[in-house]
């Protein structure tokens, strides 16, 4: 679980998202944008045509029509003569336009009192005819529905056009009884998709005309659902032409347009199920949804791919800094490029260069302190050894001075005794002194090289802070790059308003400025992919910019590490400077009591030459003696100081020799 977490949280995904992120965005707006207007043209262009097909049958079935009544109505108008009411003169007429016309079945005549006379010689009275007293009364032209003819049983259409004379007064009505033929081809050729059909309706719904027989005088609401029956039944009683979406009695929608015969006022209605007609844009969904999806993928391995390449070199450095953090300097990054990222790949080495040589210096600094602190430790072990010894024979020095004090007669004895102790003392301290000496020069060189171990330290802290500043350089010039980005979106977003602009001057042009329409939406594009591009260098630069911060961060703990190491040296060479003064009081110490020795010795020599003075040497002896049992307890404890700093510094190399091992630059 928390390995997951880390890997979602690392730099790779971020970018990696945030590519995905700036790349689907205007991808998924473009697309819905592009997918929703493809629809809409798609749906748009399949009711369009649905529509049209309504309209173009209805104009064709209202031209026969229009045809057909204008025949009559030019009859009437160029013949005066038909305002007689002449039968047989009307008779004549009509024969001779029913044997132009071979949609004509039969032509009539009938009289202002009902009287019906045709072309084919036969006579009844129509006075009783709904169509007759209808068109009497209004005197104007009536057009029947299509009906079944009384005695063929043939579908037949009427029309009646009246005869009225100069002052409006009705004469009677010439009447065209039609073969509706036409009528019915062009409705039974009317499809639309697979299943889509044409239908023939009068105002009320009842069907008048369809390729199916069986719907012929039926109500064609009586097949709609009931909460789209009552809508649809007031769209066709009172509008011309509508487009409108059904559903049967079997719950199937349908898509219907309808379109007004003008001359008849019959409705041509054209339906379709919606499965059909939007069957293009359904398909269009899926290849748009297999396109996104595509897309989507393909989007995603470049954003991985080009987060892989721009955090190579991050992880590169990464690794080399987790490595140095174990205390392995052996590794270094290849040095390629000349970009930002070139310049600290090769400051990255050069640093570590630096802590290796100043390591491998160290590591023999420290050896040779840990060999002179070990020598020290030796030579104040026998300078403790030696003052001890000294002490012992200054009492026993002073014991015989006091039993010459009180024995006389043991004098030259004792003084003979005294005389070898004190050689042997004068000996000791010379012993005492050179080893002293010996190590006061080991101390110098220690100091020495631990002054030398500071100043390479001093090195790595400039170099450190070099490095510093090249990333602080780095990051300036990432907010350099970072500003003129910002330019350019600005100029991006000017342009995209210049080429809008241009755009629309050019559609104010019309087709002179077609031309220049086509460039200014290139430009347009151009703008955008420039902006979108410059969001994109945004935000990759807002990322450099936050890994640089990271490493000068790390580059600041690095000089504070440096810094620590530098003071944990300079303590060394103090606690070095402690010990050089220690080692040169003793050296003064063991002059004093070399002096003293020499002393003693010559009053040994005047006790042996002149025996009267015996006592009184004796006394002044004994009191040196004192003095020098004095000064040598103080010898024993410097020594015995020298040796327990000698001992600290032992084991303080020994540390450093343990952190300095941990360190591998070879």
């Amino acid at each position: 679980m928390g390995k997951g977490l880390t890997r979602l949280n690392s730099l790779r995904v971020k970018i990696a998202g945030l590519l995905l992120l700036v790349s689907l965005v205007p991808l998924a707006t473009v697309s819905a944008v592009q997918y929703d207007q493809s629809i809409d043209a798609l749906n748009k262009k399949t009711m369009d045509g649905l529509t049209q097909r309504a309209e173009l049958n209805a104009i064709i079935m209202n031209n026969w029509m229009t045809t057909k009544i204008g025949v009559l109505e030019t009859l009437v108008k160029e013949k005066p003569e038909l305002t007689a009411g002449d039968a047989s003169t009307i008779l004549a007429h009509l024969q001779t336009l029913d044997a132009s016309d071979a949609d004509i079945i039969k032509a009539s005549f009938i009289d202002k009192n009902g009287m019906l006379r045709n072309t084919l010689g036969e006579t009844k009275d129509a006075s009783k005819f709904a169509n007759f007293n209808k068109v009497k009364e209004s005197k104007k032209v009536n057009i029947s529905s299509i009906m079944k003819d009384s005695l063929t049983g043939k579908d037949i259409v009427i029309i009646d056009v009246p005869i009225v004379d100069g002052s409006n007064n009705f004469i009677g009505l010439i009447q065209s009884v039609l073969d509706p033929q036409l009528i019915s081809t062009v409705v039974s050729r009317i499809h639309f998709e697979n299943s889509g059909y044409g239908i023939l309706l009068a105002p009320d719904g009842a069907v008048i005309a369809s390729a199916d027989k069986a719907l012929i005088g039926q109500n064609i609401f009586d097949s709609y659902a009931e909460e789209t029956r009552e809508a649809a039944k007031s769209s066709l009683a009172n509008t011309p032409k509508a487009l409108a979406t059904v559903t049967d009695t079997e719950g199937v929608a349908h898509s219907t347009a309808y379109s007004t015969v003008e001359s008849t006022g019959w409705r041509v209605l054209v339906s379709a199920p919606e499965s059909e007609v939007y069957a293009d844009a359904n398909a269009l969904k899926r290849m748009v949804f297999i396109m996104i999806v595509i897309s989507i993928v393909l989007v995603a391995v470049i954003a991985l791919l080009v987060a892989r390449w721009i955090l190579t070199p991050i992880l590169a450095l990464s690794a080399i800094m987790k490595k140095t953090a174990t205390g392995d300097l052996t590794h270094r990054l290849p040095e390629k490029g000349t970009d930002e990222f070139g310049v600290l790949r090769q400051n990255v080495n050069y640093m570590l260069n630096s802590f290796s040589d100043i390591l491998d210096r160290m590591k023999s600094s420290i050896e040779v302190v840990a060999a002179s602190s070990e020598q020290l430790s030796a030579t104040s072990i026998q300078s403790s050894e030696a003052a001890e010894q000294v002490n012992v024979e200054v009492g026993r020095v002073t014991a015989g001075s006091r039993t010459q004090l009180e024995s006389a007669g043991q004098t030259s004895t004792a003084t003979e005794e005294m005389a070898a102790g004190v050689t042997r003392i004068a000996h000791s301290s010379s012993d005492v002194a050179e080893s002293a000496s010996g190590v006061t020069s080991e101390v110098r060189r220690g100091r020495e090289g631990v002054m030398q171990a500071i100043g390479q330290i001093q090195a790595a802290s400039h170099s450190v802070e070099a490095s510093a500043q090249t990333v602080n350089t780095l990051q300036q010039k990432s907010m350099h790059i970072k500003q003129i980005v910002g330019v350019i979106s600005e100029i991006s977003s000017q342009t995209n308003m210049l080429a809008l602009n241009a755009s629309i001057e050019a559609a104010r042009a019309g087709e002179h400025g077609r031309g220049f329409a086509v460039v200014a939406g290139e430009v347009k594009k151009l703008a955008d992919q420039t902006s979108r591009s410059a969001v994109e260098i945004e935000s990759i630069i807002a990322d450099m910019l936050s890994a640089v911060a990271s490493a000068d961060q790390t580059m600041h703990v690095g000089l504070n590490e440096v810094s620590q190491g530098e003071a944990l040296v300079l303590r060394v060479g103090e606690t070095f400077d402690t010990i050089l003064r220690s080692v040169q009081d003793v050296n003064d110490q063991i002059q004093e009591v070399s002096a003293a020795a020499q002393q003693i010795s010559a009053g040994t020599e005047e006790v042996a030459a002149s025996a009267t003075d015996v006592f009184g040497i004796a006394q002044d002896t004994s009191t040196r003696l004192e003095n020098v049992a004095k000064h040598m307890s103080d010898q024993l404890q410097a020594m015995k100081e020298i040796s327990g700093s000698s001992e600290a510094l032992s084991h303080m190399a020994v540390g450093l020799q343990e952190a300095a091992s941990k360190f591998k630059t070879k």
